[in-house]
């Protein structure tokens, strides 16, 4: 194994995917990279405090079938903040089919027009119907609907300061080499309302971590990206207790690319009660200890 890993060590320094894998580094292009990281941290939270960031999501209501009315009144099925009308209208749902019909007199908007009834699903994407500073949206998860609220001005945008997070390394930034399905597969991956989500898969990132070799199934993160979901030795104790995420390139032509554990991050379950986080598979909860990206954020 130790030739093995020093052939892909020697291979990807060559390849330069990153600046971590070479001892004898020059001094300017790890500040280049330590750069990278820290403007890649910047992003990542500017899009977590954004007006419709996950710390800006207020509630998730559940549909049932048939009439759902909502609005900040008690008497509604789904319950919205003070700052809603009391009545805002209902969503209906038939089977797959879901739409909304708003109260007389409540100007709810869509694309800056005022609605009265729209259908909701079947949509390519999402249509987001606005009132002052709140929005709100249908989502899927495996067979059920429900609805996702956010609040541009939730409290919890303007209370949050940072995320701890372990020093950043070069030493974080690991090559590795995708061993490939036969057939790309899809694997059932559970979130924590405990429903199984189809994730299509090609096989899994395998690298060396500290002298052991370790593994990462991927799922499917766009067309330049894998997604990774994993748990390590950090896990519920250092770093949040349902894992942490990661993007990494797609591997070249040669069947090499780069982890880069310095931007793991927390899932959105650690910041808000309303998001549905996948939790990583079996195969991906690694019995090595990685000690960089973020660690723990809070407990939802």
């Amino acid at each position: 194994m130790k030739k093995v890993y020093t052939y892909y060590h020697l291979v990807f320094c060559l390849l330069t995917f990153a600046v971590s894998s070479c001892n004898h580094e020059p001094l300017e292009n790890r500040e280049a990279y330590l750069e990278e990281v820290e403007a890649w941290r910047s992003e990542r939270i500017a899009e977590l405090t954004a007006p419709t960031g996950w710390l800006a999501l207020a509630g998730l209501f559940w549909l049932e079938e048939g009439e759902n009315t909502f609005g900040s009144g008690l008497e509604n099925q789904l319950i919205f903040p003070k700052k809603a009308p009391s009545e805002i209208g209902r969503f209906m749902q038939k089977g797959d089919s879901v739409w909304v019909e708003i109260a007389q007199g409540v100007d709810i908007k869509v694309k800056e027009e005022v609605i009265q009834t729209m259908g909701l699903s079947g949509q390519a994407s999402p249509l987001i119907m606005e009132y002052g500073s709140l929005s709100w949206f249908l989502l899927q998860r495996s067979h059920r609907y429900g609805i996702r609220l956010i609040d541009s001005l939730h409290e919890a945008r303007q209370q949050f300061k940072h995320i701890d997070h372990y020093p950043v390394d070069p030493k974080g930034k690991v090559p590795a080499k995708l061993v490939a399905f036969e057939q790309p597969e899809t694997l059932l991956v559970r979130n924590v309302l405990d429903m199984e989500i189809p994730y299509p898969t090609e096989g899994k990132l395998v690298f060396n971590w500290e002298g052991k070799e370790a593994s990462i199934l991927v799922l499917d993160g766009g067309p330049a990206e894998y997604f990774l979901i994993f748990a390590d030795a950090t896990t519920g104790d250092e770093t949040y207790p349902s894992g942490r995420y990661l993007y990494t390139p797609k591997v070249d032509s040669s069947g090499l690319t780069y982890i880069d554990f310095n931007k793991a991050y927390n899932p959105p379950c650690a910041f808000t009660e309303y998001a549905t986080c996948l939790l990583p598979p079996a195969a991906n909860r690694l019995e090595v200890a990685i000690r960089y990206g973020e660690k723990n954020y809070g407990m939802h």
